[in-house]
């Protein structure tokens, strides 16, 4: 391989894992907060449907160099999309528990109407 060849490897694997680790952030968060309400769903599985075609592409054409963050980014993309699945589940079932322990006691009170708005429901 030659120097310049192998200088334009370098400058795609280290674009590529910074690129990569940019998700470590946001996945960082939700697990600490165990919280993703502010992450899009939709904007995440295109992004990561994107990734895996990527991957595909650069990987069938022997461009180590992309391929490889690729796929590391790829994984990401896939917890992130774990996460947020995950504790949004969390949180409304959470949210539904609430609404239904407030109003077995004395019906629709105005921690319920709460809850609703939380939910985005009409009161």
């Amino acid at each position: 391989m030659s120097e310049s060849a192998t200088a334009i490897n370098i400058v795609g694997a280290v674009g590529g894992g910074i690129l990569a680790i940019c998700t470590a952030p946001q996945l960082y968060k939700i697990f600490k907060t165990r919280a993703a309400d502010d992450v899009s769903l939709t904007f995440t599985i295109m992004y990561t449907v994107g990734l895996v075609l990527s991957a595909t592409y650069t990987a069938l054409i022997g461009a180590w160099a992309g391929a490889v963050p690729l796929i590391v980014e790829c994984v990401f993309g896939c917890v992130l999309i774990t996460a947020k699945l995950l504790f949004t589940a969390k949180k409304e079932k959470k949210m539904d528990d609430f609404a239904v322990a407030d109003m077995s006691a004395t019906g629709p009170s105005e921690s319920c109407c709460a809850h609703c708005r939380l939910r985005g429901e009409p009161l």
